[in-house]
């Protein structure tokens, strides 16, 4: 089984975040997606920058962050911001 320190885009530190905010596999992680994630992240008063939210995404979708387009990560970024209110 994989463990989220093993997946690209995340790291030591984020995936201890991730687990500290109770999501403790990658699959957990793919099925809240990366929004939902990072209200959990949030909610456990971890930063969430806009980094990170598109790292998150690049699990789900299985790619590099890097290579979300722009638009997008921006509104990966509003949706979060609107959830959190």
């Amino acid at each position: 089984m994989t463990e989220l320190v093993d997946l690209p885009n995340l790291g030591k530190f984020v995936a201890a975040q991730l687990k500290q905010a109770g999501i403790g596999s990658p699959e957990e992680l793919r099925r809240l997606g990366s929004v939902q994630a990072a209200v959990r992240l949030a909610e456990t008063a971890i930063d969430v920058c806009s980094s990170k939210l598109s790292a998150l995404e690049g699990v789900v979708r299985a790619i590099r962050w890097h290579a979300i387009p722009v638009e997008e990560r921006a509104a990966l970024r509003a949706e979060l911001e609107a959830r959190r209110g």
